[in-house]
């Protein structure tokens, strides 16, 4: 019975010590769970190339209008109402 009583304490430090060791590497998360990432004084900074290409691209997004996504789905449905009603018209005797 003693030895029960030492494997569980041994047992009982095991984990704790598992426990601590993750506790610590965990300390390096953020809250999302991520690593964090050592950020250089020196990634806000563009070179001149980069800072062109951002002006261009901020400036055709800047000019592009909002198209929808099945434009070309509605105009054939539109079609297709708009012929089936021109049929039933037709049969209905109409001009």
């Amino acid at each position: 019975m003693e030895k029960e009583g030492t494997n569980k304490r041994k047992s009982m430090e095991y984990h704790r010590q598992v426990l601590q060791s993750r506790l610590e590497e965990d300390k390096g998360l953020d809250e999302v769970g991520a690593k964090q990432v050592y950020v250089s004084p020196s990634d806000t900074i563009m070179s001149p190339c980069t800072a062109k290409l951002s002006a261009y691209k901020s400036k055709h997004f800047g000019k592009a209008k909002p198209q929808s996504l099945f434009a070309k789905m509605e105009a054939s449905k539109k079609t297709e109402a708009a012929r089936s009603d021109e049929g039933k018209e037709s049969q209905d005797g109409g001009p």
